[in-house]
C-alpha cells in the first residue's frame, strides 16, 4: 500500500490539509512498465496499489523530498529513491499533493535521525582512535623520530 498525507482533494500546506478546488490528478502520471511483451498496457499507481490516507509522521516529523521519475514503487509499497540510493520502507514516508501537478515524498525524520546517529558515533570513533594515538606517539620515547613525529601532528589535526 502506498500512504498518502492528505485525503484526495486536498494538499500539504505548512504541515497542515487544506481543501482546494481544480482537479486533482495526483497519481496518474506514476505507470508501472512491465518488461513482458505479451502485456501491451500500463497500469496506473491508484490501480496496482491500496492508497491509504495516513500520516506516519506526524509524531517524529517529516523531511520532505522532491518527488523524481526515477523513484520506483515496489509492489510491497516500499519506495526506492534513486538519488539517495535507498530504500524506504512504505510505513516510514507518505506522499502529499503540494500543486496541481507535483507530489513531494514526506519521509519521517526517525529513518534520518538513526543515519545521523551512525555518522556520529563513527564520527566519535575516528577521534577516539586519533587521541590515543597521539598519546602513544607523545609518551613513548622510542617512537620520536622524525616519521612518527608527523603522525603524531597528522593525529593531531584531526580534532
Amino acid at each position: 500500500c502506498i500512504r498518502l498525507c492528505c485525503l484526495f482533494g486536498k494538499r500539504l500546506v505548512n504541515g497542515k490539509c487544506i481543501t482546494e478546488q481544480g482537479n486533482f490528478i495526483f497519481l496518474h502520471s506514476i505507470y508501472e512498465y512491465i518488461n513482458n511483451s505479451l502485456q501491451n498496457e500500463s497500469k496506473s499507481a491508484d490501480e496496482l496499489f491500496l492508497l491509504i490516507v495516513h500520516n506516519p509522521c506526524q509524531k517524529t516529523g517529516y523531511y520532505s523530498n522532491k518527488f523524481l521519475n526515477k523513484n520506483v514503487f515496489f509492489l510491497n509499497g516500499s519506495l526506492y529513491l534513486d538519488y539517495y540510493n535507498t530504500i524506504i520502507e512504505s510505513t516510514s514516508y507518505c506522499l502529499a499533493n503540494v500543486a496541481q501537478n507535483r507530489f513531494t515524498v514526506n519521509v519521517c525524520l526517525d529513518i534520518i535521525k538513526t543515519r545521523t546517529i551512525i555518522f556520529i558515533c563513527c564520527l566519535l570513533g575516528i577521534m577516539l582512535l586519533s587521541l590515543i594515538m597521539f598519546i602513544v606517539y607523545s609518551i613513548i620515547p622510542e617512537l620520536r623520530n622524525i616519521y612518527d613525529f608527523i603522525l603524531c601532528r597528522y593525529s593531531s589535526l584531526t580534532f
